[in-house]
């Protein structure tokens, strides 16, 4: 089910409206923009909420739940100054969020608790999306397994579908990982429990290299 505004459009209209958003600040002087669903459903106490959520660094996605698994937070009453957990039970279901910290705020306030990834003048921001309350832990982990499962099955289909294309024989594992000999060697076979030495080269499936351990 569809509700409110999605996370790509979200970010695309703090973009283009930076200068223009009228934010709202919590307590804890972070600021922030609620975009309503329309749904009454307040998020309480003792909740657990099931979110989508981007976070970018310096306009860069840090990190983003999009195309992945949902994230899901039990809601308790410890609350952090400049954080979203001020924020939870001003959230309905279905509704947006946008917050905007700055790292110079958590290098005054707490120098040593920033992480070295972290500079000065960068602006972190975050959306988030409230895609589900539930009112016991049971529930929540129930769902989340349906969306564990979900999202494996996908990956599997995927998998099969793009060795399919691309002409790939493949052998899967027992823990179904793909895997594809392409020059079998003739030395003495790797066990368990033995230490080897191997050249690497990690890719994404459109052929961009991501990792290696081969570049000068």
């Amino acid at each position: 089910m569809k509700t409110g505004i999605s996370i790509v459009v979200l970010i695309t209209l703090f973009v283009a409206g930076c200068g223009r958003t009228n934010y709202q600040k919590t307590p804890g002087g972070m600021p922030y923009k609620i975009y309503r669903s329309g749904d009454t459903q307040r998020i309480v106490h003792g909740n657990f909420v099931k979110v989508s959520f981007t976070r970018t660094i310096k306009d860069s996605v840090a990190f983003t739940t999009d195309g992945g698994i949902p994230a899901y937070i039990p809601i308790t009453q410890y609350l952090e100054p400049y954080d979203i957990s001020e924020l939870w039970t001003k959230l309905n279901a279905g509704d947006s969020l946008v917050t905007i910290q700055m790292v110079d705020t958590f290098l005054k306030r707490s120098p040593m608790g920033v992480p070295p990834s972290l500079k000065k003048g960068d602006r972190i921001v975050t959306t988030v999306k409230i895609l589900q309350i539930f009112q016991t832990d049971s529930a929540a982990k129930a769902d989340e397994q349906k969306e564990n499962e979900a999202f494996i099955t996908k990956e599997i289909n995927f998998l099969d579908k793009y060795l399919k294309e691309k002409g790939i024989k493949a052998e899967k594992t027992p823990s179904g990982a793909w895997v594809q000999i392409i020059n079998p060697g003739n030395g003495n076979p790797i066990d368990s429990g033995k230490f080897v030495s191997v050249d690497y080269t990690g890719t994404s499936f459109s052929g961009k290299k991501f990792d290696s351990n081969t570049d000068p």
